[in-house]
């Protein structure tokens, strides 16, 4: 897991298998590790400091190394918006261009200049294969592959404020509050919900804060109501969604949830649809920006109370 703390200072804390902690040399850690400073924007092991410098650590060439240390290093200047990912990694820059760069997690900061491809002009968000321009409009981008891998954008929708992507999941809130949830890959989610893994369905009004894992949603409505669609639902229900708790006022990407009565709690799922949901604090009246999201394919483990200590100021 990452957390980015309002004084822009980056932690990490979990399994450091693929060199997550950057330049220190630990297994794994309940205490969260400091990565580096003035950062505003994290993806992944990618992270956007405040003069809009990207850089990255870590990544698949440490899994099985000894050694996890590894300095993070400047790949690109003048960035706005970043999406990180273990084959592709993607950069809007100032101007509005986004730019797609095959993650060899080796390049230096020349070599990457002229390994860039250009996707689109106007772009103002980019996250996981989705991005957003200047018109609101909502793009996709889609591989071909062959003996030389392929990029199509495609327009998915309009009027959106947001989008938000994972493994086999992605959605959308509109300028309305209606979301819209695409891409599900799961045999056992009804079509009318996975919309044929392409088109977007409407699922439901009233929404202000979404969030994608894998094959599932996270939501917020306006009204403080947390529910879930897709895996964190029984699966006779992925196509209904299902309130898992009320009066929330605010939730954050790793799970974590702010509810009005000041408690702080982490949502969590298997794929059998069960819910674990755990009380973190009582009286807490707020938690730093959090960032938290898992940057391997393993679950990096459960923090102590000791943990969350700089994440969050109790009343």
């Amino acid at each position: 897991y990452t957390a980015l703390k309002s004084d822009g200072s980056l932690w990490a804390w979990g399994i450091n298998s693929h060199g997550q902690f950057a330049e220190v040399d630990i297994q794994e850690s309940d205490v969260p590790v400091k990565i580096m400073e003035g950062v505003k924007e994290v993806s992944g092991m990618m992270a956007i400091k405040n003069d809009g410098s990207v850089w990255t650590w870590g990544g698949s060439k440490f899994v099985s190394v000894t050694s996890k240390v590894n300095k993070p290093i400047l790949i690109y200047k003048g960035a706005k918006s970043i999406s990180y990912s273990d084959f592709y990694i993607k950069i809007v820059d100032n101007n509005g261009v986004l730019y797609l760069i095959e993650n060899t997690e080796n390049l230096s900061y020349d070599e990457i200049q002229n390994k860039k491809t250009k996707l689109s002009d106007k772009v103002k968000f980019v996250k996981g294969d989705l991005f957003i321009i200047e018109d609101n409009t909502l793009w996709q981008i889609e591989y071909s592959y062959g003996d030389q891998m392929k990029f199509e954008t495609r327009l998915i929708l309009k009027n959106v404020i947001y989008a938000d992507s994972a493994d086999c999941s992605n959605c959308a809130i509109q300028e309305d509050g209606t979301l819209w949830a695409w891409g599900f890959n799961d045999d056992n989610i009804p079509d009318f919900i996975k919309g044929f893994d392409v088109y977007p369905q409407k699922i439901m009004s009233g929404v202000k804060y979404a969030s994608c894992s894998t094959q599932s949603v996270l939501i917020v409505k306006n009204d403080g109501s947390l529910c879930g669609l897709g895996a964190v639902c029984p699966k006779t229900e992925y196509s209904i969604p299902k309130i898992l708790m009320k009066d929330i006022k605010e939730m954050f990407k790793n799970g974590w949830a702010l509810a009005y009565d000041n408690t702080l709690w982490l949502f969590g799922h298997n794929f059998a649809g069960n819910i674990n949901k755990t009380k973190i604090a009582d009286n807490v009246k707020k938690v730093s920006e959090l960032a938290g999201m898992k940057v391997d394919q393993v679950a990096v483990g459960s923090c102590t109370n000791a943990s969350y200590k700089d994440m969050m100021t109790v009343a």
